[in-house]
């Protein structure tokens, strides 16, 4: 964070005008006042000294007239309404730069919208990784902030994820089981992309493959006489799962135990084994969630990847089974290591794969 007062007059932020620490945000600022100046030619901030402007800047809103004063062109509602969003005085509410990226890609290259649009189709959790990513790969390396202090002291408790898968079993022509927390286990049927999911190994979730069909809940011991074979293989690749855990002899999953059962609980929505460029052979599985949390699993050395769109965060899982979570914006900042970049780079080659696999 920076407390340096520079740059021009009409162009300066808010938080830079009462001397407050400042970051990025100001970027975003000042670019939305040269948006404004190319569509309206005045400032949007503007008097005739040095204190009138910041006065302006503190207290006034922008007019914003509906069409361009140079050119008597209609602006789009979508155009006025970047630039409220870009020039909101609270940097913690002004639209973030990977957000500023991924709309300008939804509605300025070639796409026509309107407000209504925008506000009926906000940036979804898995455009906001994208946008974060795209910018964190692409990050110039002479702006980054220098860390100083290790990433494992900057960990954000309250973003972790309390959900991902932790072991799976595959049946090419069944479905596909995995392992959430230490008491859910879930599987996706291919045939009829029904979804089972049991928990603490006595109640059976149910949900058809339809978002808007309603969530059905019995008991394993007694369910509904259609569903007595999806609900005896259910439990026989459960089963299946446990036994080759121990076997393996691996540590079961740590995550959080979920001692009520939430009718929100994620549910695996897709899943795909990503090959490598070269070998052909599979490198990673990325799974993507009902919450549209995406994970990335890579079969060499065991790391998962977790990227929640929705918390803006990016957790990393060792092979030990240690869990750091980061906010992103503190990446987006310039807080970037050289392996940080890498990390973004291989995840937004392979979430893209994955997600041109489903168009």
């Amino acid at each position: 964070m920076l407390r340096r007062f520079c740059g021009t007059l009409k162009y300066q932020a808010p938080e830079m005008v009462q001397r407050k620490e400042h970051s990025f945000p100001i970027d975003v600022w000042a670019l939305g006042c040269i948006l404004y100046r190319l569509y309206y030619v005045s400032a949007p901030f503007d008097g005739p000294t040095k204190e009138d402007i910041f006065m302006a800047i503190l207290g006034k809103s922008p007019k914003y007239a509906p069409e361009n004063s140079k050119s008597g062109e209609p602006l789009r509602q979508v155009e006025i309404a970047l630039m409220k969003k870009m020039l909101v005085k609270d940097p913690a509410q002004r639209i973030k730069v990977a957000e500023l990226l991924l709309y300008n890609r939804k509605y300025f290259e070639g796409n026509a919208g309107d407000e209504e649009e925008v506000e009926r189709n906000p940036l979804t959790g898995v455009g906001k990784i994208i946008a974060s990513l795209e910018a964190i790969s692409t990050f110039d390396a002479r702006k980054r902030i220098r860390l100083l202090v290790p990433y494992t002291e900057l960990h954000s408790a309250e973003q972790m994820p309390k959900y991902w898968v932790t072991e799976f079993i595959d049946s090419p022509t069944e479905g596909f089981g995995y392992l959430c927390n230490k008491n859910i286990f879930g599987f996706n049927f291919y045939f009829d992309q029904r979804k089972l999911m049991l928990v603490n190994d006595q109640v059976v979730l149910m949900h058809d493959g339809q978002k808007a069909s309603p969530l059905r809940r019995f008991s394993v011991k007694s369910p509904p006489a259609e569903l007595t074979k999806p609900v005896k293989m259910l439990k026989q690749y459960h089963n299946m799962l446990k036994e080759q855990i121990e076997k393996e002899q691996m540590a079961y999953p740590k995550t959080e135990m979920i001692d009520s059962l939430a009718e929100d609980l994620p549910w695996l929505d897709k899943m795909i084994t990503i090959k490598g460029d070269v070998s052909k052979c599979p490198v990673a599985i990325a799974f993507l969630f009902t919450n549209e949390l995406i994970q990335l699993t890579f079969l060499s050395n065991g790391n998962i990847f977790l990227f929640d769109g929705h918390q803006n965060a990016f957790s990393i899982i060792n092979e030990k089974d240690r869990l750091l979570t980061l906010d992103l914006q503190f990446l987006l900042e310039g807080h970037i290591t050289d392996e940080m970049q890498c990390y973004a780079t291989e995840s937004l080659k392979y979430i893209r794969f994955f997600l041109d696999s489903f168009e």
